[in-house]
């Protein structure tokens, strides 16, 4: 009698499963996918850039300026100092949506334009707000993965 499980058709059967398997790409597969790529970012060795600083809002910060949000004229004076110290690009992710109770919006926007300075905007689900135009870099098609914000909050006009 004739052997029907060698390694030969044991290796066939297993090649036309994952083959099926990779046709359908069925949610299985998504996370095989998923976790290997996750493994491979974990193996990698990783590369502190000294090209790349981050400058936080912590305690310390608090106990000098007091209570956040902080005069603008703080931020204004920060961003000066970092222009001060060759600094690249400077980025923002403070939504700036109202007026500076303190006075600041003068000095900050001022500074803000003279020192080429990225600041936010975020969407909402509100339609007339104040956002501003922006740009996206895109490869391929990425609508069908973003969700669609029917509005932006962007800052004040000024």
């Amino acid at each position: 009698m004739k052997k029907i499980f060698t390694h030969w058709t044991i290796g066939l059967l297993t090649l036309a499963i994952l083959t099926i398997i990779g046709l359908g790409d069925p949610q299985i597969k998504e996370i095989l996918r998923l976790k290997s790529f996750d493994l491979i970012l974990q193996s990698e060795t990783k590369e502190v850039s000294p090209d790349i600083g981050v400058i936080t809002i912590d305690e310390k910060s608090i106990e000098k300026y007091g209570q956040w949000p902080w005069d603008r004229r703080v931020l204004a004076d920060l961003v000066v100092k970092l222009r001060e110290a060759q600094v690249g690009i400077i980025v923002m992710p403070i939504l700036f949506s109202e007026y500076d109770r303190m006075g600041g919006d003068e000095k900050l926007v001022n500074t803000i334009h003279q020192m080429g300075v990225v600041i936010a905007q975020v969407g909402t689900t509100q339609i007339n707000k104040n956002a501003v135009p922006r740009g996206v870099a895109k490869i391929g098609d990425p609508l069908p993965w973003l969700y669609e914000w029917p509005g932006m909050l962007g800052p004040i006009p000024v």
